[in-house]
């Protein structure tokens, strides 16, 4: 799926807003986002828990998203969990850990997605061209849903060990299910 249905789609789960031109406010738009991405990190986070002995990190900060967006918690409850696990993550990187590295990088933009709101990337709500791709944009404005297929499929369309029937069952599952699904989570 390109960015600019991507786009469409969080356009659609409601506003971005900001409080005092920096902090993002939780609304119901951010909720239905977060939502989407967590959704997105559960379909693959047995790769990591299979593979990444004696680290909960990911799905402690998935609960901790979750908290944040509910109220239970504010921001500082994310951070204190994430410290060094960006750092972390890339000194775990490999070819053979490659599959994990995309799991941890969508438990990273959803940590990124609370605190900014993708819906608030630059030109987000500009009206996107039906060429526009993930590819377009700098890494760290890619969203759970572009890493989530790659560890899914076991790795980009280009590599020889990926499954393009794997990519296609996530699109028809984020699709069908975890769009809805999240839309409906919250409501106005």
């Amino acid at each position: 799926m390109n960015i600019t249905n991507k786009k469409k789609i969080w356009k659609a789960f409601g506003e971005s807003k900001l409080v005092d031109n920096v902090k993002v406010e939780v609304s119901v738009g951010l909720q239905r986002r977060v939502e989407l991405a967590l959704l997105c990190a559960y379909k693959v986070l047995d790769i990591w828990t299979n593979n990444v002995k004696n680290d909960d990190r990911p799905e402690r900060l998935l609960e901790k998203a979750k908290e944040y967006i509910d109220g239970k918690c504010d921001i500082r409850c994310i951070d204190e969990i994430l410290g060094d696990f960006y750092t972390d993550l890339e000194d775990m990187m490999t070819e053979e850990t490659e599959l994990i590295n995309y799991v941890g990088s969508v438990i990273l933009r959803i940590s990124a997605l609370v605190s900014y709101d993708e819906a608030l990337i630059k030109g987000a709500h500009e009206e996107a061209l039906e060429e526009d791709l993930d590819d377009d944009l700098d890494s760290y404005e890619w969203d759970a849903s572009y890493y989530t297929p790659l560890a899914y499929a076991g790795g980009a369309k280009w590599q020889e060990k990926s499954s393009s029937e794997k990519r296609r069952e996530f699109w028809m599952w984020y699709i069908k299910e975890a769009v809805p699904q999240a839309y409906l989570a919250y409501q106005e």
